[in-house]
């Protein structure tokens, strides 16, 4: 392989890199498990289940945790995160399943990002919560449609960790139930313009060489 291909080649592995960065483990839950994933609000309320998923085998079910007072339930990932870069979160969101198990008053879902320095501290979040057209409440029809939710925010000065947050949220003092769905959960980086036109130049360039390479065997 030549020089020039060579750094054709290294041009677009750094591009894309950047773009995507660290990748979420499981994020289809595949696995058929939480491998990859952190639970919080554990109380039972927590499950991988084979029920009708948006794609695959697999998907993520939370409720309430039934204790009688507000509770916060669900997984995240940690992921490293580059201050003044813009991250986009994207997954399946569906509101219970099947028809007895609609979000009842007070519950909710949603996506979350989360920052943190290098000592762990806490720089602030971003929820992806504004019902009808992204997020889940008890107002979200109840047609077991799997709804395509996605958001972008930029990582604060100081950041080095992203934590990825998937949330079941119940705001209230009683037991109403019903469950919320994740799958096909995404995360990355997204590119300034610039970004994306040296990978669209550094891959016409190697498609181009790989051409040149084929008619000279």
């Amino acid at each position: 392989m030549s020089r020039g291909c060579r750094l054709i080649i290294i041009a677009v592995t750094v591009s894309g890199g950047w773009v995507w960065g660290a990748v979420l483990t499981n994020p289809g839950f595949e696995t058929g498990d939480l491998t990859g994933w952190t639970t919080f609000g554990d109380n039972g309320n927590i499950h991988v289940e084979s029920v009708s998923p948006q794609e695959g085998t697999y998907a993520l079910k939370l409720y309430q945790q039934f204790t009688g007072t507000t509770n916060y339930s669900g997984v995240y990932q940690n992921l490293p995160c580059i201050p003044g870069a813009t991250y986009r979160s994207s997954g399946y969101l569906r509101n219970g399943y099947p028809s007895t198990d609609y979000l009842q008053t007070n519950n909710r879902a949603f996506l979350k990002l989360e920052w943190y320095d290098a000592s762990g501290t806490m720089l602030g979040f971003v929820e992806n919560y504004d019902p009808p057209s992204q997020g889940l409440d008890w107002n979200t029809p109840q047609d077991d449609t799997w709804r395509f939710n996605s958001f972008d925010a930029t990582a604060p000065a100081g950041a080095v960790t992203v934590r990825v947050v998937l949330i079941h949220a119940y705001q209230g003092s009683g037991y109403e139930g019903g469950s919320s769905w994740f799958d096909n959960l995404n995360f990355g980086a997204v590119p300034e313009p610039g970004i994306w036109v040296g990978m669209v130049v550094g891959a016409t360039m190697l498609a181009t060489a790989r051409a040149v390479g084929r008619r000279r065997t």
